[in-house]
């Protein structure tokens, strides 16, 4: 299945070609404005990488892709300047790295996401069952057949 990646900031190191002749779908945009607006259209990107320049504020697009309900990695492309934090993004990539290790990097935490995701979703499924199997031994169980009130789990 092709991923998809949402691409935020000036790509001076033509990293969206290659993510593109590599099978992505690349969707470009150059503020945070713009990210916002691309998330609302698409939801569930597979990942979502930050080009570290002084054009964008990182703190701001790190916020927005992690308040949001979308779960998708988050990516640094690393400037020369290395002036963005860190620690909020699930792979940094250093500048110069090569295209293959960075490119290997990526398809494995995106594979790792996805995999994650599935089993989240399983998970809830299954909940969902035993909640209403619970539901109805437990109307069966009371005098009159009367339900008990079940709460449900907040979708986290």
């Amino acid at each position: 299945m092709p991923s998809f990646l949402i691409h935020l900031g000036v790509d001076d190191c033509y990293r969206v070609p290659v993510l593109r002749e590599s099978g992505f779908f690349v969707e470009e945009c150059h503020s945070v404005r713009q990210l916002h607006s691309t998330l609302m259209r698409f939801p569930q990107p597979d990942a979502v990488a930050i080009a570290e320049s002084d054009e964008i504020e990182a703190k701001e697009a790190v916020f927005l892709v992690r308040n949001s309900d979308r779960t998708a990695p988050l990516v640094l492309f690393q400037g020369r300047n290395r002036c963005f934090e860190t620690s909020g993004f699930n792979l940094v990539v250093p500048p110069l790295t090569d295209p293959l290790v960075w490119l290997s990097d990526l398809v494995s935490l995106i594979e790792r996401h996805r995999t994650l995701r599935g089993q989240s979703h399983s998970i809830r499924a299954q909940s969902t069952r035993l909640q209403s199997g619970f539901a109805k031994v437990a109307r069966k169980a009371r005098p009159g057949g009367s339900a008990v009130r079940v709460s449900q789990p907040s979708a986290d």
